[in-house]
């Protein structure tokens, strides 16, 4: 087997941050890069993910392939990874392969025929939305269908639009640029059929990544991680139907609640039991000698309080009890949330008695000099009093609002040699909640000196105690310098107890946000009650009018908002044994999606009846198929594919064709019960006052036919252009709902039709897509 670079990392599992215990030992893996010294983007953090998974990994530079690395080569691996980092036919030479494909760059995605050659293009954003989450790879990584978080910041990747996908893809994840909805994460079964025509030779995945060298192993979240990790289990038959996944929190998940409940979903066979390990030792949970949870019901488990900053470690072995059959879980891990958080510079404010040019005092809040929380010893990265100054010396911090102040650290004056000597020695400090009345820490406080070299550490800390301060100044009596009367501080910290609400779900500005909503939100670390205010009108959440109702725990829900709206929120949090006994919070907002989907088409398929999966458009749809003399219309093409995956609206990737013959038949209608609906019988949910149709004609359309809409037997005529049905492009028909005079709360029958308007009917086909509920269109 031909190597270029092996990394291979042998027992050193424990200090890798990704999965505490490798699933895939002894299993190799090729990347296909730009260049063997990984400079670009993820292609290091792939690496480092992958050998934590417990790969062997070569990298192959993309000069190489076709040539020193063949598709022989290629076949000999259990996991193929062609970096975006490359060009989009850089591993072309290698299509054929059986290797199971991890595939990033979208541009050569139609080149394996993984997808058509359709606008594929760049998408900027930091989230993506999971439409699939009974896929293996998105139980696994536990995502939730919906909106999620992908990046810390805004990013670009390349997507190939949703109805390029070839027949056989299964989407999981995808984005959506300027109402086109692109795919992100997709996988391929072997077997599946590809856009080509032919069949995938393994398991195949599309998981488009950014290449820009901008973006770290950081800039993913701990979510976007886990879909890489399970996507890689998947394509290595690393994943059985037995284990346990889907862990809750995420695997190296941090910043986690200490009264969190463990959660993951259960392996898929019947009648699973669960043994739960759970402890801060690897060892003592790899030894399974950490057993706390032996042969549970539950897919959940309460391990009580936990400490700050700790790190957990646990493991869920799943037990087939019709057999005994035991499957051992991957090990997860956890950190717990810190005691104490940093107020952020920029909500800090910062005076002195003077400076010097140069060396202002923001300088001590705004991180200047400060690398890996080490402080460099470049006076201009500090802050310094005027050497002309005469008078007390002294510098003071305000808040943007009070916080309950755990404690400061100080980063002295660090100037180089002698320099260092400016820093403060003794001092006083005194705080306060209102600018008015100060309070005076027990002291004096006399600060160590700074070492005058780059790379100097903070070695001085001031507790507050836990009060509320919103002011704290430091009054200067002496320096390490005393014959020269000028005094300075490199950096200062404050660190606050979290006493507000935070954390809100949805997130504050998500969108597409369901109108039956559970809000949810992290309690501050003393609430004993949470006032919650939520209105349409800001200035109504603001101001504390638009009471909405107190609650014991920290979520509420679930509610019954309008579609298409913005709601403001925010919860105070009480407790009239504190002082002081409420801690207004910050105000968030969500907007609730634009409309709701009758019907997208989406979800049929062509598994003959009776088979598993089977979902057939046609027993949805009634039509009249099997009784052409009294309705003419059949649903669904009669041969081959009966969805339509060329022409869709809006990136879809299928719609449904209607063919109407009025010849014999003075009608022609496709009708659904509401209950097998997507939006379900109670079209009010959201209150909607629209109902939009998009569809499709032909030239070669009969136009002497009127469609119409009926809901509970109640017509409504197209009143645009009768010629549209002949129109070979997407026509939306929107109609007002007052106008069909049912009781919208019970929708039991929804039908789409034509009438025939003379003597003689004629025939045709349309397409339908995209049938919507909205709410003020």
């Amino acid at each position: 087997m031909w190597k270029k670079l092996v990394f291979v990392i042998v027992c050193m599992l424990l200090s890798v941050g990704f999965l505490a215990r490798a699933e895939a030992q002894n299993q190799s893996a090729a990347m296909i890069v730009s260049s063997a010294q990984l400079p670009a983007g993820f292609d290091q953090a792939m690496h480092d993910r992958l050998v934590g998974l417990g790969f062997d990994v070569t990298i192959v530079p993309v000069g190489d392939v076709g040539s020193a690395f063949t598709i022989a080569d290629a076949d000999t691996y259990d996991l193929l990874l062609i970096s975006e980092s490359i060009s989009s036919s850089g591993a072309d030479p290698l299509i054929g392969t059986t290797a199971p494909v991890m595939h990033n760059e979208s541009y050569g995605w139609d080149n394996w025929h993984f997808t058509t050659g359709a606008n594929i293009h760049w998408v900027n954003g930091s989230s993506i939305d999971i439409v699939n989450n009974t896929h293996q790879i998105a139980a696994v990584a536990g995502v939730s269908i919906g909106p999620m978080a992908f990046f810390s910041a805004q990013a670009s990747w390349t997507v190939d639009s949703v109805s390029a996908l070839a027949p056989g893809a299964e989407l999981i994840a995808q984005v959506n640029d300027s109402g086109t909805n692109c795919a992100l994460i997709f996988a391929i079964e072997t077997g599946a059929q590809l856009a080509g025509g032919a069949t995938a030779l393994n398991r195949a995945a599309g998981f488009s990544i950014p290449g820009d060298v901008s973006y770290s192993a950081g800039a993913m979240t701990p979510e976007a991680w886990a879909l890489f990790d399970a996507t890689v289990r998947w394509l290595t038959q690393a994943i059985t139907p037995g284990l346990a996944s889907g862990p809750r929190p995420v695997d190296t998940a941090e910043d986690v609640s200490r009264d969190i409940i463990l959660s993951w979903t259960p392996g898929e066979y019947p009648m699973m039991r669960h043994n739960v390990y759970f402890s801060t030792s690897f060892d003592d949970v790899n030894d399974g000698v950490a057993l706390v949870g032996p042969g549970q019901n539950a897919n959940t488990y309460d391990p009580g309080r936990l400490e700050f900053d700790q790190r957990y470690f646990w493991r869920i072995d799943e037990v087939n009890a019709t057999d005994g059959t035991v499957y051992t879980g991957a090990i997860w891990s956890f950190t717990v949330e810190s005691f104490s958080y940093p107020i952020s510079g920029e909500a800090i404010t910062v005076t002195a008695s003077s400076y010097q040019p140069g060396q202002v005092p923001e300088n001590t809040v705004n991180g200047s000099g400060l690398v890996d929380d080490k402080h460099s010893n470049v006076v201009t990265d500090m802050w310094a009093t005027n050497e002309s100054e005469t008078g007390p010396a002294w510098i003071e911090y305000e808040f943007d609002k009070i916080y309950k102040l755990d404690k400061m650290m100080v980063w002295n004056y660090n100037g180089e040699s002698f320099l260092a000597g400016l820093g403060l020695n003794e001092v006083s400090i005194q705080h306060s909640a209102d600018g008015i009345t100060w309070t005076q820490l027990e002291g004096p406080f006399v600060f160590t000196k700074a070492s005058g070299k780059a790379g100097y550490a903070s070695d001085i800390t001031v507790g507050f105690n836990e009060v509320p301060v919103k002011y704290v100044k430091i009054d200067i009596t002496s320096n390490w310098f005393p014959v020269y009367p000028q005094y300075g501080l490199s950096e200062v910290r404050f660190l606050y107890v979290p006493t507000e609400a935070r954390y809100p779900l949805p997130e504050d500005g998500a969108t597409d946000v369901a109108m039956d909503v559970i809000l949810g939100w992290r309690a501050g670390r003393e609430a004993a009650g949470h006032n919650l205010y939520l209105d349409t009108d800001e200035q109504a959440v603001v101001s504390g009018t638009a009471f909405e109702a107190n609650v014991s725990e920290a979520s509420y829900g679930p509610l019954s908002l309008d579609l298409n709206s913005t709601y403001y929120w925010r919860v105070d949090e009480v407790n009239s044994a504190e002082i002081p006994d409420t801690w207004e919070g910050d105000v968030w907002n969500f907007t609730t999606r634009e409309y709701l989907v009758v019907e997208d088409f989406e979800s049929y398929n062509d598994i003959p009846e009776g088979q598993e999966g089977s979902n057939l458009v046609y027993l949805t749809w009634i039509d009249g198929y099997d009784n052409p003399a009294i309705n003419g219309a059949t649903i669904g093409y009669t041969s081959g594919s009966s969805l339509e995956r060329s022409v869709t609206h809006g990136g879809s990737s299928q719609s449904v064709p209607i063919t109407y013959d009025n010849s014999v038949a003075g009608i022609s209608k496709v009708t659904a019960s509401g209950a097998e609906l997507q939006v379900g019988k109670d079209w009010t949910k959201g209150s909607p006052d629209t109902l939009v149709i998009w569809f499709y004609g032909d030239p070669n359309n009969a136009v002497t036919e009127r469609m119409y809409a009926e809901i509970n037997g109640k017509k409504v005529v197209y009143d645009g252009n009768a010629g549209d049905i002949a129109v070979s492009s997407w026509t939306m028909w929107d109609i007002g709902l007052e106008e069909f005079g049912v009781n919208l709360s019970n929708v039991t029958t929804f039908t789409i039709g034509f009438e025939k308007t003379a003597a003689i009917g004629g025939s045709g086909m349309i397409f339908v897509d995209d049938v919507r509920l909205y709410k003020n269109l």
